[in-house]
């Protein structure tokens, strides 16, 4: 027969978990803040050549510095008593596997490199140590934030044609891309419209997720519409895939949940924000299907993404232990022997393979490991955790920004924490249960 537990087994049971350091949450904050703003702070090598050369300081990686200052003590002890997520854990290990590839093959940008991919373990460890404990609406409403104001941002580049004057916050002086001549793509601040895009998705979808559990979810959703928005003139077809899959892993919600009411609208709204601005400047939509139904090879369809995968496999057959080196990919692909004049001459456009051209074998299969670990947590976490996870997997397997720029990284490591707290808060709510019965029968 079951007893009343005592007090000792009531007061573990309640006690309130410790505070999280406030100094760590503080400097994660602060790398969201500076994320948008890709400022040189200080370069190293020839400012003539292209950015795959440099070595860069922007301000973010300031706030990387003091994170791995203040993070890194706690973030080993929860390494060390197994409360990090699969995301993070797999991620140190690629950052282990890294920094032994840039001591194979050390080089400046090669450090730097090292250095912000430490710096997104402990980010995205914060990210979700703070959504478990405590919500994540703080983090939430930052990063969405963000996003939302890039909107804006693009928004009023898009209609004004041109830069708004703010350089001095790292705004590029030609911020739109061009792909005919009436058909442009603004990028904010973002070093490109993909990586606004990538933003977008992220940022909506933790918007969309946060509205679910508030008192006032239309505001939430409110800003998920917003924040969404740059997907629908960006005019990137995974960015188009990812919205997709997002607005349809929340309509799935609104089927299962009991808040089915509110998870379609969350679904309703991120359609909204995509469809509107993409209705305005359907221009750019035509031109990118008539691009797609009109390609004459698979070179064509999928812009040469083919060639890319070809050269990232010669690439690690050369050095199929170290690989080529962190960040030296571009590098040690034009001075490959196969290397041609007029050759492509650019990051391969998928992470896994990317990661394992400059870290090898070993970085490779984490690099899958971790796409797979996250996505089978998510997958088993629920609709809602499916949906953020597939919104930035088109870009992760057909791009390189969530790994090359400091902002992409960012990006990856705020979906990495949120996706890892996610995950993780079944299984402890379900721990937590499963020992409350056994105290409960004591």
């Amino acid at each position: 027969m079951a007893t009343v537990p005592s007090s000792d087994h009531v007061a573990v049971l309640a006690a309130a978990p410790p505070e999280l350091p406030p100094l760590r949450v503080s400097a994660a904050l602060l790398a969201l803040a500076l994320m948008p703003f890709p400022l040189v702070v200080r370069g190293w090598g020839n400012p003539k050549l292209a950015y795959d050369y440099l070595t860069i300081v922007f301000p973010v990686d300031i706030a990387f510095a003091a994170l791995l200052v203040t993070g890194a003590r706690p973030f080993i002890e929860r390494l060390r008593t197994r409360r990090a997520g699969i995301g993070t854990v797999v991620w140190a290990a690629l950052a282990v596997v890294m920094s032994m590839a840039w001591l194979a093959h050390p080089s400046a940008r090669g450090g730097h490199t090292v250095f912000e991919l430490w710096a997104v373990a402990v980010l995205a460890d914060t990210v979700a140590e703070t959504v478990e404990r405590r919500g994540g609406t703080l983090m939430v409403a930052a990063f969405g934030g963000i996003a939302i104001v890039e909107t804006l941002w693009s928004g009023a580049q898009l209609v004004s044609g041109g830069a708004l004057g703010l350089s001095a916050l790292g705004e590029d002086a030609h911020p739109l891309l061009r792909f005919s001549h009436q058909t442009q793509a603004p990028m904010g601040s973002m070093v490109h419209p993909y990586v606004l895009a990538g933003l977008a998705l992220v940022g909506s979808g933790l918007l969309a997720w946060q509205g679910l559990s508030s008192r006032r979810p239309l505001v939430w959703f409110a800003g998920a519409a917003v924040a969404i928005a740059p997907v629908g003139f960006t005019f990137s077809r995974a960015g188009a895939a990812g919205a997709l899959l997002l607005i349809g892993g929340f309509a799935v919600a609104g089927r299962r949940l009991a808040c089915r009411r509110v998870a379609a609208g969350a679904a309703v709204a991120l359609a909204l924000g995509v469809a509107v601005p993409a209705a305005v400047w359907s221009a750019g939509w035509h031109l990118r299907a008539s691009d797609t139904t009109s390609a004459s090879s698979a070179a064509s369809l999928t812009t040469d993404r083919a060639t890319l995968v070809h050269q990232s496999f010669s690439l690690l057959r050369r050095e199929p232990v170290t690989g080529v080196g962190p960040g030296r990919y571009v590098p040690a692909l034009t001075t490959a022997d196969h290397f041609r004049l007029g050759s492509l001459v650019k990051p391969v456009h998928n992470l896994p393979l990317l990661i394992g051209a400059e870290g090898g074998a070993v970085a490779l299969a984490l690099a899958v490991l971790l796409f797979a670990a996250v996505g089978w947590r998510a997958l088993r976490a629920g609709a809602v955790a499916t949906a953020i996870y597939l919104a930035y997997i088109p870009f992760s397997m057909l791009d390189h920004f969530p790994y090359t720029f400091p902002q992409g990284l960012v990006i990856t490591a705020v979906w990495l924490g949120v996706l890892d707290a996610l995950s993780t808060r079944p299984r402890r709510e379900r721990a937590r249960e499963r020992q409350a019965v056994l105290v409960a029968d004591r």
